[in-house]
């Protein structure tokens, strides 16, 4: 069904805004993968993703995932809806990304799109990056120069997190929701948001929180000095269409949240 699914155009990208925590103006959006099987329906990432991973299908879907988005790029900076500065991440799979010609793949769909610099940002984990850090490292390097961006996904969760961080030329921290989500009520979770709160500022780098579902969670990040967030609070992962008709309300937004403020 997989190995159909690519070519019959199963496969559609949802989005999950970004925002940011004291203006509440989405700042950007993460591409998500999902599939809409013709007799089954929506089947869950969790499901089909590692089988992906495991036949090596998710080469010919993770890049037809990065087209994708740079077309919907594209088409967003040509409506006038995606402003400059905004930014839409992907999520890159360790085979993907270790691939020789990866780099040149990337580079050439973002000449055929025209994507400025800024606009596409690449996420990756720990265990992507691990095994192999001076290869990841460069591979980084070569993109970042047509300028792509990298978050580290689902941090703290993974390996040395701190020794690495000094050496990825990463801009974004992505705190994982598994700390977020008894955030308001275990000192533990707080104390660990905090402290990488805190080392994302003293690094000069953006952190973002996922899974944020409540507004006493986002009421808390918003103290503790968190930049970015997104979740169910504001949004689920929507359709492209769904997610542009949130676009041209952000600077009514914008004004109705400084009025509140």
């Amino acid at each position: 069904d997989l190995h159909r699914a690519l070519d019959e155009k199963q496969f559609e990208l949802f989005f999950q805004p970004k925002v940011d925590i004291h203006s509440g103006a989405i700042i950007g959006a993460e591409a998500l993968l999902r599939w809409k099987h013709p007799t089954k329906g929506m089947i869950s990432p969790a499901d089909f993703i590692p089988v992906l991973e495991t036949s090596g299908l998710i080469v010919d879907v993770g890049h037809w995932v990065i087209e994708d988005s740079c077309k919907k790029l594209q088409q967003w900076i040509h409506q006038g809806i995606w402003k400059e500065g905004m930014c839409l991440s992907v999520n890159l799979s360790p085979r993907q990304f270790r691939r020789e010609t990866f780099v040149d793949e990337v580079i050439d769909v973002l000449n055929t799109y025209n994507i400025p610099a800024g606009a596409l940002d690449m996420e990756i984990t720990e265990g992507l990056v691990i095994q192999r850090v001076d290869d990841a490292i460069a591979t980084m390097n070569q993109l970042a120069k047509r300028g792509v961006t990298f978050s580290l996904d689902d941090f703290g969760t993974g390996y040395s997190s701190i020794s690495y961080l000094k050496k990825l030329p990463v801009q974004t921290l992505k705190v994982d929701q598994s700390f977020i989500r008894d955030i308001t009520d275990d000192r533990s979770d707080r104390v660990l948001v905090e402290t990488i709160i805190s080392m994302g500022h003293l690094l000069g780098l953006v952190v973002v929180a996922e899974g944020v579902e409540t507004e006493q969670q986002l009421n808390l990040l918003r103290e503790l000095g968190c930049h970015h967030y997104q979740g169910y609070w504001f949004s689920r992962p929507v359709p492209a269409q769904e997610f542009e008709q949130k676009l041209p309300s952000q600077p009514e937004q914008k004004k109705q949240t400084a009025a509140a403020e």
